[in-house]
């Protein structure tokens, strides 16, 4: 078991390097450019070779328990590895976290500034980080409009995705007043008369909206090129009440991962205590 778990960890570190093709089967098999990112392959292999690792040195301290043979190369040949990728680990944790707060001590709080808008001087925005302050303060002095996976209802992308997103979701987002409660978006603002309001908040296909206690259906609702929310308000204050209902099959499926988890283990247990 543990040859497999190591063959498949290779494999799948080696789809996260440049020796796929990536560009060419992207462009030639469809389907397959929903990954995306080649390298979101790496925790899985990093998963199945610390479980690939794991389980040739508990068959190595086996056998050399079995034999009787001396303990020190087994200590040896257990700890160090160990001890290695521990400290290669902090090393690697400390250079970036070096790297991370170099632009706070510069002045330009911001590390990055690709499609960054920033509201606030670089003083308002270090004092805006203390504890005087919400941490949403911080959020809504700097933003990007660089969002992703907004639901697309015509299935063709928009000539300028960031900028419509800047201009219908980040610009307008100080005209609402926002609050989550057991798990649903409430959104509140004012309307001098009935009309026809753009709501920066997307509506995906299982979304559930409630405005002013009143459930909304798909004619009720206009959407933009990137999903965003346009309803009938009325004159004076309007709360749009936002809930997501994920497809039945979700939940189920949830359910069997959390049952195939504890009965995996089960079994586990159950052969150690065998064995």
């Amino acid at each position: 078991m543990n040859r497999y778990m190591t063959i498949i960890g290779g494999v799948l570190l080696l789809l996260t390097t440049p020796l796929v093709p990536w560009n060419w089967l992207f462009n030639h098999i469809h389907g397959l450019s929903t990954i995306q990112f080649p390298f979101r392959f790496l925790p899985f292999a990093t998963a199945f070779l610390i479980v690939g690792m794991g389980m040739t040195l508990t068959q190595l301290i086996r056998y050399f328990n079995s034999h009787k043979a001396s303990k020190w190369p087994v200590i040896r040949l257990v700890q160090f590895p160990i001890i290695l990728m521990a400290a290669i680990s902090v090393l690697m944790a400390a250079d970036q976290l070096y790297v991370a707060t170099q632009p706070w001590t510069t002045g330009d709080v911001v590390r990055s500034r690709a499609n960054v808008t920033q509201d606030v001087s670089n003083e308002e925005l270090k004092q805006s980080f203390s504890n005087t302050h919400p941490l949403g303060v911080s959020l809504d002095n700097v933003w990007k409009s660089t969002s992703d996976y907004v639901p697309l209802p015509s299935a063709k992308i928009p000539e300028h995705p960031y900028g419509t997103y800047a201009q219908e979701i980040a610009i307008p987002r100080r005209t609402f007043t926002r609050s989550v409660y057991e798990g649903e978006l409430y959104i509140k603002w004012q309307q001098k008369r009935a009309g026809w309001q753009a709501v920066n908040v997307v509506k995906y296909a299982h979304t559930q909206l409630v405005l002013n206690k009143k459930t909304l259906s798909n004619n009720d609702v206009k959407l933009s090129e990137i999903g965003a929310v346009r309803v009938y308000g009325q004159a004076g204050e309007n709360v749009l009440q936002v809930r997501y209902h994920p497809q039945w099959f979700m939940q189920w499926g949830f359910t069997v991962l959390i049952v195939s988890w504890i009965t995996w283990l089960g079994l586990l247990i159950y052969r150690n205590y065998v064995n």
